[in-house]
Parts: C-alpha cells; sequence; structure tokens
C-alpha cells in the first residue's frame, strides 16, 4: 500500500512541475506582447527602458521577461527529474501486486464494500498495469473475478428461488424468482458501474487497440451466459415460462406486477444475443418469438370462439378491446416492437383471418364483390370495418391490392400482345418479337381503354360503397398510379387514346363525348410523368391541327380547358398559341389570296400555309427546309433540303414577298413533311384528284418533266434531282408505289422494301371508284414510338427535368437563403410532383452542378447546409 501512495505522490508531483512550466511559457508570450505595443506606439528601447524604471517593478518589461527566460530552464529540469522519479517507483511494483490489490476491491464491491476503497490508487494500479503492456493480463483476470463472482451470488442468493418456483409454480414462487432475479441484477449493474470507473483507463487505452468489449459490457454479457442462458442451470427457460404465464394471466383479467416485468424485459433489452453475429438483443432472440407466439394461439383461439358465438357487432367491440388492452400492455412492459408486431397478429387473427368469412355471411368475399362491383354488400362491410381505424385501413388496403392486382393483369395481357405472334402460314420462329407500329398503337388504345373503364368501375365504387370516402378514393387513385406508371409508355398511349377519340367524334352525342373527355383527363390527372403527357399531347394535337383530323375545334377547346385544372399554366398557353396560330394563318391566306389578284399574279395552284410559331409547335427539325429572313434584300432561298421543283419554288418565292409586306424582320422555315397537296393527274381511264404530302408532289411532278421515251427513273436519279435524304425517299416512294393505291410501279416488284436499286415508272393504268383518292403515308399517323424514338423523346425530358429542377432549387434558396439537404430536397419534390416525381440522384446531381456555377454553397461547418449566392 506504500508502494502505491509513493506512485501517487510522484504522480502529483509531475503534474505540479507541468503546471508550472506551462505558467512560465504563457508569462513569456505576455511580455513579449507587451513589448511589441510598446515598440508599436513608436518609442524606442530607451524610453521604454526610461518608462519602465518610474514605474513599479513587477511592470518593468524587460526585467520581468529576462526572470521568466531564466525559470523555463528550471522548470525543464525538475519535469525531466519527477518524470523518472515516477518511472523507478513504477517499475518497483510488479503485476501481480498491482492485480492482487484489483481483485481484492472488485471482490469488495460485490460485497457492498465499495465505501473502504480508495479510487485512486485503484485507478493507479490499472493505470500501471496497462503502462507497462500488461492490459490483457489485467482484462483476463477482471473477466475471471467477475465471473466468480457472479456465479458465487447465484448459488447464494438465486438457486433457492429457483429451484422453488421449477418444483412447485405458482404466481407466487414465479414473482418470488422475478423479484429475486430483478435484485441480483440491480447488485451486478451498480457493482459493475463501480468497476467501469476503476478501470476507466483500461477502457481507453487498451480496450481500443485489443479489440475487446468495454469492461461494462464485459461484465453485462458475463451475467447473461453464468446466470441466463447458461445451459447447467435453465434461467432462461423458466424466465420463459414466468413471462409468458403473467401475460397470459393478465389477459384473463388477473393483476400482475408490472414494474417488475419491466425491469426484466429492460435486463434482457441490455443485454446482447449471444449468437455470433446476430444484431438481436437477448429480448429479441430469447423472449420477443414466444410472447408473438403465444399472443397469436390466445387470440387465434379466442377469434374462433367469438366468431362462432358473437354477433358482429359484438365481435367488433372485442377486437377494439383487445386492441387498446395490448396497447396498455406493451407500454407497461413490453418493447416499442414487439406493440408493432401484436397489433399485427390481432390484426391477422381477429380482422384478416377471418373478415373474409364475416362477409361470407352476406353473400360473398371482397375480392368477389369488386369483380361484381355488388355495392350494397360492400358497403355494408364498409359500415362494420369503418368503426376501427385500423380495420378501415385493412379494407382500403385490400381495396387497393385488388386494384394493382386487376391493372397488373391488364399490364400483363399488353406486354404479351406485344410479343408478335406467327401470321397464318408462318412458322413458330417467323417475325420473332416484331409487330408493326400500327398494331402497337391499337394494343395501346386497347390498353387504356380497359383502364378506363376499370377507373369507371372503381369510381363508381367508391362513391356508392363507401360512401365517397377521400381515403378511399386517394388508394384507388394511388393504385391507378402505380400499376400505369409501371408501362413506361402510360404516358403515350394515353395521348394516343385520346387522339383516336378526338380524330372520330361525328355521330358522337355531346354527352357521352363530355363523359369520355373526363374519364380520360382522370387517368391522366393520375399520372406520375405529367410533363411526359404533355410532350406527347403536344405532337398529337399539332398532328391533328396540320393534316385536320380533329373532327371538331370546340371538343378540343373543351379538353384543353379540363387540362387546365391540373397541368402547368406554360403548357395550356402553349396549347393555346397553336390554336392562335390557325386561326391567324386562315386570314393569311386570304389576304394572300387578295395579293394575288391585287398584283395580278397566278401561281397555278392555290396554296394555304400554315404559319406556326417555331418555339410552341412540337416540329422536329427536318433537313427538307427552307429558310429566308424576312429583312433581307435577296429574292432567292438558299435550299438547306430537297430541290424543290420550279413550279413549287415559283408560289413559295410568291408567299414570302408578301409575307415580307406584312411582317417585317421575321424569319420563316418551310416544313415539307408536314405539307398536303391536292393535285389533278391525268390518267388513261380518266382524271383523278390525288391528296398526297409535299414530297409526293415533288416526285410525281419529276415524271410531268421526263423526255420523251424516258418511263422509269431510278432511286438515286430521283434522289439526286430532289436532294432528299435516302430514308425519307424510301417512306414516300413506298406509300406510292407499296400501298393501297399504287400511282408508281417499283420494279422489281419482289418486296415491300424500297432499295436503292429499285427503278420506278408512272402507272397511267391505275384507276379508282372514286374520283378523289387519298394516298395514305406510311406509318404517317402518330403511333408508338419506335425504341430509338423512345431514347430521344427520354433525352429530350430529361434535359428539360434538368431545368426544371435547378428553376425549383434557384427558387426555393432565393426565397429561404440557407436550408439543410433534407428540408432542400423535400421542397424540391412538393414543387415539381404535380409534374413529375424527381429522384434524389437527380436532385443531387443538380444541387453539385449549382454549386459548381456558384450558385449555391456549402457551409464550412456544415456540408448538409447550403447557402444562397447572391
Amino acid at each position: 500500500m506504500s508502494d502505491l501512495r509513493t506512485l501517487n505522490i510522484k504522480i502529483g508531483v509531475v503534474k505540479r512541475v507541468i503546471k508550472d512550466k506551462l505558467m512560465y511559457l504563457e508569462e513569456e508570450k505576455t511580455q513579449r506582447e507587451r513589448i511589441k505595443q510598446m515598440e508599436e506606439q513608436n518609442k524606442d528601447e530607451y524610453d521604454i527602458k526610461k518608462q519602465a524604471s518610474h514605474l513599479p517593478s513587477w511592470t518593468r518589461q524587460y526585467e520581468v521577461l529576462e526572470e521568466t527566460l531564466q525559470m523555463i530552464p528550471d522548470a525543464v529540469k525538475r519535469l525531466n527529474k519527477a518524470v523518472n522519479d515516477l518511472k523507478n517507483v513504477a517499475t518497483a511494483l510488479s503485476k501481480e501486486d498491482l492485480f492482487d490489490r484489483l481483485e481484492l476491491a472488485i471482490r469488495e464491491i460485490y460485497q457492498q464494500n465499495a465505501s473502504k476503497l480508495s479510487f485512486e490508487q485503484l485507478y493507479g494500479s490499472a493505470y500501471k498495469l496497462v503502462q507497462n503492456q500488461w492490459g490483457n493480463y489485467l482484462y483476463s483476470g477482471v473477466r475471471r473475478v467477475i465471473t466468480e463472482e457472479v456465479s458465487r451470488i447465484f448459488r447464494d442468493r438465486l438457486l433457492d428461488s429457483k429451484s422453488r418456483a421449477e418444483a412447485n409454480f405458482s404466481a407466487e414462487t414465479a414473482q418470488e424468482f422475478l423479484k429475486t432475479l430483478r435484485s441480483v441484477w440491480s447488485n451486478h449493474v451498480m457493482s459493475m458501474l463501480i468497476v467501469k470507473d476503476i478501470l476507466i483507463y483500461v477502457d481507453r487505452q487498451y480496450v481500443r487497440g485489443a479489440g475487446e468489449l468495454p469492461v461494462y459490457e464485459m461484465g453485462v454479457n458475463i451475467f447473461r451466459d453464468e446466470v441466463i442462458t447458461s445451459k447447467d442451470w435453465g434461467v432462461s427457460r423458466l424466465l420463459r415460462r414466468i413471462v409468458l404465464d403473467q401475460i397470459h394471466r393478465e389477459r384473463n383479467g388477473n393483476e400482475i406486477d408490472r414494474g417488475t416485468l419491466r425491469s426484466i424485459v429492460d435486463m434482457l433489452q441490455e443485454m446482447a444475443d449471444n449468437v455470433q453475429f446476430s444484431k438481436k438483443d437477448l429480448y429479441q432472440a430469447e423472449l420477443e418469438p414466444s410472447i408473438l407466439g403465444a399472443t397469436t394461439e390466445f387470440y387465434r383461439t379466442q377469434a374462433r370462439q367469438w366468431v362462432e358465438s358473437m354477433t358482429i357487432s359484438r365481435y367488433l367491440e372485442e377486437t377494439q378491446r383487445c386492441i387498446r388492452d395490448e396497447e396498455s400492455r406493451a407500454s407497461a412492459y413490453l418493447a416499442t416492437e414487439t406493440s408493432t408486431a401484436i397489433q399485427a397478429i390481432l390484426l391477422q387473427e381477429l380482422v384478416r383471418a377471418y373478415s373474409s368469412e364475416i362477409i361470407s355471411l352476406q353473400g360473398g368475399g371482397l375480392r368477389c364483390l369488386l369483380d361484381e362491383c355488388r355495392t350494397k354488400d360492400l358497403l355494408l362491410m364498409y359500415t362494420i370495418y369503418s368503426k376501427f381505424g385500423d380495420t378501415v385501413d385493412l379494407l382500403r388496403d385490400s381495396v387497393r391490392a385488388h386494384v394493382v392486382e386487376k391493372g397488373g393483369q391488364i399490364n400483363a395481357l399488353l406486354d404479351e400482345a406485344m410479343v408478335a405472334k406467327p401470321a397464318t402460314g408462318q412458322t413458330p420462329a417467323a417475325r420473332p418479337g416484331r409487330i408493326s407500329g400500327t398494331e402497337k398503337t391499337k394494343l395501346a388504345c386497347q390498353w387504356a381503354h380497359k383502364v378506363s373503364d376499370l377507373y369507371k368501375q372503381y369510381n363508381h365504387i367508391v362513391t356508392e360503397a363507401f360512401d365517397s370516402s377521400q381515403s378511399f378514393r386517394v388508394a384507388v387513385d394511388d393504385a391507378f398510379s402505380e400499376f400505369m406508371d409501371a408501362i413506361s409508355q402510360s404516358p403515350e398511349f394515353l395521348s394516343l387514346f385520346i387522339d383516336e377519340h378526338l380524330k372520330n367524334t361525328r355521330g358522337i352525342p355531346e354527352t357521352e363525348l363530355d363523359k369520355s373527355l373526363d374519364d380520360s383527363v382522370a387517368l391522366v390527372k393520375l399520372l406520375r410523368s405529367k410533363d411526359m403527357f404533355e410532350y406527347y399531347y403536344a405532337q398529337h394535337l399539332s398532328k391533328r391541327l396540320l393534316i385536320r383530323k380533329s373532327q371538331a375545334v370546340e371538343v378540343e377547346t373543351s379538353l384543353i380547358a379540363r387540362l387546365k385544372t391540373f397541368s402547368e399554366p406554360q403548357f395550356i398557353k402553349k396549347l393555346e398559341v397553336m390554336f392562335r396560330d390557325l386561326t391567324v394563318s386562315s386570314e393569311l391566306s386570304e389576304e394572300f389570296g387578295q395579293y394575288l389578284e391585287l398584283h395580278q399574279q397566278h401561281i397555278g395552284f392555290s396554296l394555304a400555309p400554315s404559319i406556326l410559331t417555331n418555339t410552341i409547335w412540337p416540329l422536329p427539325k427536318q433537313k427538307g427546309q427552307l429558310a429566308k429572313e424576312g429583312n433581307t434584300e435577296e429574292e432567292d432561298l438558299t435550299p438547306i433540303g430537297p430541290n424543290v421543283p420550279p413550279r413549287f419554288q415559283r408560289a413559295i418565292d410568291v408567299f414570302f414577298n408578301f409575307y415580307k409586306t406584312r411582317f417585317n424582320g421575321r424569319k420563316l422555315c418551310v416544313y415539307y413533311h408536314m405539307g398536303t397537296v391536292d393535285m389533278r393527274v391525268h390518267f388513261e381511264a380518266r382524271d383523278l384528284d390525288l391528296v398526297v404530302s409535299t414530297y409526293q408532289a415533288f416526285i410525281l411532278s419529276l415524271y410531268g418533266d421526263l423526255d420523251e421515251g424516258t418511263e422509269h427513273l431510278t432511286f438515286e436519279e430521283i434522289r439526286a434531282r430532289l436532294n432528299m435524304p435516302a430514308p425519307e425517299l424510301a417512306r414516300q416512294l413506298q406509300s406510292l408505289a407499296c400501298g393501297k393505291h399504287k400511282i408508281l410501279i417499283k420494279e422489281p416488284m419482289t418486296s415491300k422494301q424500297v432499295l436503292v436499286t429499285d427503278k420506278f415508272k408512272f402507272n397511267y393504268k391505275f384507276t379508282s371508284k372514286t374520283r378523289r383518292v387519298k394516298i395514305p403515308m406510311i406509318a404517317a399517323a402518330p403511333q408508338v414510338e419506335t425504341d430509338l424514338e423512345r431514347q430521344e423523346t427520354n433525352a429530350k425530358i430529361a434535359k428539360e427535368r434538368e431545368l426544371l429542377i435547378d428553376a425549383a432549387i434557384v427558387r426555393i434558396m432565393k426565397s429561404r437563403k440557407t436550408l439543410d439537404h433534407y428540408s432542400l430536397v423535400m421542397e424540391v419534390v412538393d414543387q415539381l410532383k404535380a409534374r413529375f416525381m424527381p429522384s434524389l440522384k437527380e436532385i443531387k446531381r443538380n444541387l453539385e452542378g449549382l454549386i459548381d456555377r456558384d450558385y449555391l454553397e456549402r457551409d464550412s461547418n456544415d456540408h448538409q447546409k447550403y447557402h444562397y449566392v447572391a
């Protein structure tokens, strides 16, 4: 003991000398700062010394500094000597002597005699053992001593109580055992807390490097292994039996000691599971599964008895009481996770397991009622289940799941149909996995029609059977959003579905048409990618308007008015500009006719151009364009696409001159791919009026200018004369020579594919029952996009979304100035979810981009916080 006292004295000397050294160093720094301050006041060394001589000795700067500098080396010498003395005293003690004192102290602590101990001396012993690399010897010795003490306490205090509980199991013996176990555990925890304080240096220096558990956790695990989970004593089996019995007694109306059970559960939660790699505590591993299993069995039995003997109302009242009692029980002495699991068991055993039986009393299960749209029976079910929150949630979730399932079946039929089947007479391997664009479009419209019918059915069910419940309506809408979102092309399909409706409105009553539009718009509203729908709808609308497919402008405007309720104002304004352009174009056509009469110009045919705002109309950039600046002096167009035949070129020149007189400074581009031409053509039988595309008119005009004796034009000759891209030319020739109306004859006619080696001649023998013949373009009508087109569309939309995300972030940060990452992401999602649901990855990428462009900056102390850079 005297050696330990000497060691502590030497430690105190070292601390005191270190303190003196630090004080002298600080004094030196202070004096130098004072001298520097005087020098900055333009006082020379003589003035400083002179001033100092008139002041008290403690203020004389140079003298004090010199004295301080003399004291520092002395303090260093004294510190070295004190450290050496400490090392000499520490080395004189053996590890056995040091640990014997610690072992004796630990045993005294478990005897509740800790007040007699000197904690400073015990700390010094542990410190010396660790400093001399004897940490492993110390740690293993402490583990041995604690194990012995825990085993002794178990035999002395707990073994008899355990034996009585096992030999004569009753509420009294079980309660006695629980209280004794709680007392033993409490004493062990208090003892370990004291031991942990003594060995705190061991935790800091040895445990971290050696990969061992901290001292307190080691003590908890020893109690677990020696008392609770020891196979020799079987405490865990008895404890599990007692806890389950206590819970069962309380469920049957008996009173129990909830406080003792709470202590036992807390004890098990503090102990980690002894199974390797398990992340559970002992409560989760040993007790919770048994509690849940007993709960399942108890309520399974109760439910069967109640179903056979109670009315529906009585059954639901008992269910509510059980839910309330289990919530109280779990909050009193069970874990929160157990409460959640027990609530799930109650719903399973008391509601879900028998909900079908209860409903079957009225004639059918939930699935049957929904499929057959039996609203009266569903209303009865809703009335019963809506008395309890969890039950009505179950009903709502079941309805939602059934909608998703039905939608999944529609999706599956679409996926199956999208894989082409061999035509009659073809082998199964013929055309594997390929169907035409027209067939895909038909399937897309069929899919949208089925989805629309399904939505009308469930909208009726929600209104009539579920009392127009907002939560049920939201659940059904969310289900439709989910399974429609599973089809990546659903926005395009719905736009095509609407396109088909608007192109065939003749003969449909106005009320029926309005209802159909309402149903279509309702589905559009549920899309999670409304920006994609807007993209496709604008494309399809432009085609309907330009080729006059829309049979009622009033219907188009009515639909736009419906879209206005949830679409972005910019999108609606874009559509309105499209209609305005057509009105202006019609007026310009009339004025152009008057212009021709006034200037006595004749172009040989009537010209009715549509003047479109280039930034509004979704027209693809075609190589077949002509451009001219309206404010230039040049009169000739510079071709950047096909070579326009002279008769057409002259008409274009005249219109450009007219347009220049009206709108000086505007730029016009000609989009030939969207134009149509009505031309009268001479055939052997009679003259016919052909309705063809502008490109087809260019091609046919070449045959009117052929030299005498020339009948054929090769593909390359036509291409050279018109300077058209080969793919576009092939499509135009295929419509003229391989379609229903063969205006041209292709040689050789071995297939319907146009090759660069093919030759074409005019078919003078062509006949038709009607005088007016429309030549359909291959793939001219709106169709489902190809994979390549879809990739381009996705790229465009991704770019637009990036801009929208940037704008939303800047808008939010400009208003808030400073915001943390989570709040910023949530606000961005909230602002954009009406159009599309941005992913966290997209938002993070845009944030990094804005930081790089100095719109935002990260907080220097918290990287999860952003600041707006003005």
